[in-house]
């Protein structure tokens, strides 16, 4: 019974993957071992281009399918040591410890490719904006989401469907 109650309070029970709380924890126990072991990792926020009007034309029922459907797509494209989750509405996050920013933005290329060629079951071709913030030593956690939640917001400025960063240079990616 308390590992049922344990699984309710960390998941989403729509897309049944971790929620807000959980990542957020999660998050925090990957910022002291960057820390404590100077090594890096890497958050992606993303979320579905165009989504308010999937929902006003087809239902919210049709929109919740699509929101399980993407989260069941990723899972199996990222390691089972990353942490997935639905961050709020149409918005998701993954944790990838021991990653780093290169890496981390390949990651998320391949993701959004994925995505992009992927049918829904119901017909339907979404696509999705990425943004990447990386953890490094003396990164407080909510920069490094602030990054990531800015970057995406830029994905989405420039036109959607893409990956945004900002590279070791602290300029964005060109």
């Amino acid at each position: 019974m308390n590992a049922q109650l344990e699984l309710l309070s960390i998941t989403d029970p729509l897309t049944g993957l971790y929620n807000r709380r959980k990542i957020l924890q999660d998050i925090e126990r990957e910022s002291l071992r960057v820390d404590r072991y100077n090594c890096n990792a890497s958050i992606l926020i993303f979320d579905i281009d165009h989504f308010k009007t999937i929902n006003d034309n087809y239902g919210h029922i049709e929109g919740d399918l699509i929101l399980k459907e993407l989260g069941e797509l990723i899972k199996p494209l990222i390691r089972a040591t990353d942490v997935f989750g639905r961050w709020g509405g149409e918005e998701f996050i993954i944790l990838f410890p021991e990653t780093n920013l290169a890496s981390a933005a390949i990651i998320a290329e391949k993701l959004r490719k994925a995505v992009e060629e992927h049918i829904f079951t119901n017909g339907k071709n979404i696509t999705i904006s990425i943004g990447v913030g990386t953890l490094i030593k003396g990164r407080k956690v909510e920069e490094v989401i602030k990054e990531a939640d800015h970057m995406l917001y830029r994905a989405k400025e420039s036109g959607r469907n893409r990956v945004e960063y900002i590279n070791k240079e602290n300029e964005q990616k060109p």
